[in-house]
């Protein structure tokens, strides 16, 4: 069986978890968050991180340079500093 490609949009709360859990079952998971930070958190726990914002569509453009995707799952959540 293949490795499935999956992106998380929102790696919070909800989104990590579920990221994390993808990653365990052996998928390769792209997560697109704001801050390099969270980015280089996200590599050290096995994700492929994407910094960007949704907010912004101008910064999305490494989006395009993803692999065919299985699942997308967006869990953008209230940001109270926004």
């Amino acid at each position: 069986m293949s490795r499935l490609s999956k992106l998380v949009i929102g790696c919070g709360y909800l989104g990590h978890r579920v990221a994390q859990a993808w990653v365990d079952a052996g998928d390769e998971v792209f997560a697109l968050t704001r801050q390099q930070e969270k980015a280089q958190q996200w590599a050290a726990a096995g994700l492929q991180p994407i910094v960007a914002d949704v907010t912004q569509p101008e910064t999305l453009a490494a989006l395009s340079a993803l692999p065919e995707l299985s699942s997308v799952l967006y869990a953008v959540g209230f940001d109270r500093q926004a």
